[in-house]
């Protein structure tokens, strides 16, 4: 049961007027849980449309950056140019220092391979003044010839040991020498 009282005044009559309204129970009840339905449902409607648009902003939001992703995923392995597309500012700078690392790599291959061609002319000039000695060796006869072509032999494997120790001290070879081979007899 429900009581209104108000003050009310009709032409020159003045008082209270009382309504009284009953109600059952489960009328009441069933409006609330109506009324909480409602808000429930509105409240979910509300977050999904919520949840939805920002799920839009954050795909269009991140759409350059997953174009850049994908520009990177289909470079090869051998391709080191620098990344020559528009980017967000955000990630400028991640860009600008994969260029500067991808530069990088690149010289040091370039120096790598500058060494191992160098390095590979120097160590034929070498070869080859070992070769000639060792091979006019079983040909000689004479004791005093053989004996300065084998000094001759062993001063061009040493100026060869000594090219190939410079070369590798040059471009940081591994630190420990290859273990000498003996031939098996």
């Amino acid at each position: 049961m429900q009581r209104m009282i108000e003050d009310c005044t009709i032409g020159n009559l003045a008082g209270e007027t009382v309504v009284t309204v009953r109600r059952r129970i489960s009328d009441s009840q069933a409006f609330a849980c109506e009324l909480a339905l409602r808000a429930f449902a509105n409240v979910a409607g509300l977050r999904v449309a919520l949840a939805l648009v920002i799920w839009l902003g954050v795909q269009i939001d991140l759409s350059p950056l997953n174009d850049l992703q994908a520009a990177i995923q289909q470079r090869s392995p051998d391709d080191l140019a620098r990344i020559r597309r528009p980017v967000p500012k955000e990630v400028a700078g991640v860009v600008s220092t994969l260029n500067r690392l991808f530069g990088q790599v690149r010289d040091n291959i370039e120096a790598d391979q500058t060494f191992i061609s160098d390095a590979a002319h120097q160590l034929r000039n070498p070869a080859a003044a070992l070769l000639a000695p060792a091979e006019t060796l079983t040909n000689v006869k004479n004791e005093a010839d053989r004996a300065a072509r084998q000094t001759e032999l062993i001063s061009a494997a040493r100026t060869s040991a000594r090219l190939a120790t410079r070369s590798c001290n040059s471009n940081a070879c591994a630190t420990e020498p290859p273990a000498p081979r003996h031939a098996s007899t």
